[in-house]
């Protein structure tokens, strides 16, 4: 693709470069004679690292609206292991604050909520998918329909943490998104963000591989199938659009995938990858990326 890259979403630069295309084809498990090939740049921002689609072609709205709208598809209870790595999580947010208001923006089906309500918390969320926060509600969390900025009974609403799980990378302005929370931490109030880590060992070895087979393949973003990625972080670029908004971190750590559920099914292909996990733990850049952080 040829077109000039737009500014980078996060720090407005023009110094961004392709590291490779993403379409409706280029991830395994893919139908080889789906048709159109919907494809866009994947760009790194050689300023703040952030990496995006270019372009944002109308046909991902469609497809991340449907899958994002069905409680029975979108992460299935069924999978396990959700709620002891939510209480992991609010372990580590309880070292910087112990107990309070909790606003989880995002909620999705509800999960967090309740774990976070079973430990005390007085929790809220808000969801803009209507199936999703219809559910959550039929579960007896306190979730709230639509965006932050759109929620009324949230409006000058202030809380002692705000979650954001796996939302950032979603979302059509992210630094917006980050202003808003801001001014809903109270005083001493922490934030806490996670999203994929772009720089995992296990995205550069499937980018290698790739570059091998002779393919402009990257594995960095999923633009065009499930969970449609807009965005990509790594630690350099989450710490700076978090500073961007007026936070300070206060720290940043990475996971495991299978830590967040992704269990991986029986194929054989399916148990080498759960293996090459497992062992590429142990470089310390894993797949998960959170980073809690005050607000300065």
């Amino acid at each position: 693709m040829t077109a000039a890259p737009p500014r980078c979403p996060a720090c407005g630069s023009e110094q961004a470069r392709a590291i490779g295309i993403r379409g409706t084809r280029e991830h395994f498990g893919a139908d080889p004679l789906t048709e159109p090939h919907t494809v866009c740049d994947v760009l790194r921002c050689g300023s703040c690292d952030l990496i995006y689609a270019h372009p944002l072609v109308p046909e991902m709205f469609a497809l991340e609206v449907a899958h994002y709208s069905d409680p029975a598809t979108y992460r299935a209870r069924e999978e396990g292991g959700e709620a002891a790595m939510f209480a992991r999580r609010l372990e580590l947010i309880e070292t910087y604050v112990q107990s309070g208001t909790l606003l989880d923006v995002g909620a999705g089906k509800g999960e967090f909520l309740e774990v976070a309500t079973r430990r005390g918390w007085r929790a809220v969320g808000v969801e803009p998918s209507p199936g999703l926060a219809a559910y959550a509600g039929s579960s007896g969390a306190v979730v709230h329909q639509g965006t932050l900025d759109e929620v009324a009974a949230l409006h000058g609403a202030t809380f002692d943490v705000v979650t954001l799980n796996h939302v950032l990378e979603h979302v059509d302005r992210p630094r917006a998104l980050l202003e808003a929370v801001r001014e809903r931490l109270r005083p001493g109030g922490v934030v806490y963000v996670e999203v994929p880590n772009c720089d995992a060992m296990l995205l550069r070895l499937a980018d290698a591989y790739f570059r091998a087979r002779g393919l402009r393949w990257s594995s960095r973003l999923s633009p065009f199938h499930a969970p449609f990625h807009r965005y990509g972080y790594t630690k350099r670029s989450l710490r700076a659009s978090l500073r961007a908004c007026g936070f300070e971190v206060a720290r940043a750590r990475t996971f495991s995938g299978r830590d967040r559920g992704h269990r991986l099914h029986r194929s054989v292909v399916a148990r080498l990858r759960d293996v090459a996990a497992t062992l590429l733990d142990l470089f310390g850049e894993r797949e998960l990326l959170a980073v809690i952080a005050r607000a300065a």
